[in-house]
């Protein structure tokens, strides 16, 4: 049995803001801010969220695809995303409080990778 680094006591997680389908509690509202002449917000008619992916002896749990925007390929059943609440076709926003909307699939594998 290994025992955790010395520098850290606690497991690696990434903090991911995603937009995907997942119905939402409350009942839909209008959206704020936007105003005619504006750009649709990307992410528009889709549920944005947080979660919160501890990173667990098997990984993270979920690949990723796509460039601009990178979006959730896969999770693993039963895995550290699927525990998280990520669902597939989920669109990455952000990762660790990088907006990511405009970064490529390598920049952020890398991102969700260096977990905080």
């Amino acid at each position: 049995r290994s025992s955790p680094p010395p520098s850290s006591g606690t497991r690696r997680a990434t903090v991911l803001l995603l937009a995907g389908t997942t119905p939402c509690l409350s009942p839909p509202s209008s959206p704020v801010g936007n105003k005619e002449g504006e750009p649709p917000d990307p992410s528009s008619g889709l549920q944005q969220r947080i979660v919160i992916i501890q990173r667990d002896e098997k990984g993270y749990g979920f690949t990723v695809s796509g460039d601009n925007p990178v979006f959730v390929a896969s999770v693993k059943p039963e895995g550290a995303a699927a525990r998280a609440g990520v669902q597939n076709g989920d669109r990455i926003l952000k990762v660790n409080g990088t907006l990511v909307t405009n970064r490529n699939h390598l920049d952020v594998v890398k991102l969700i990778k260096s977990g905080s």
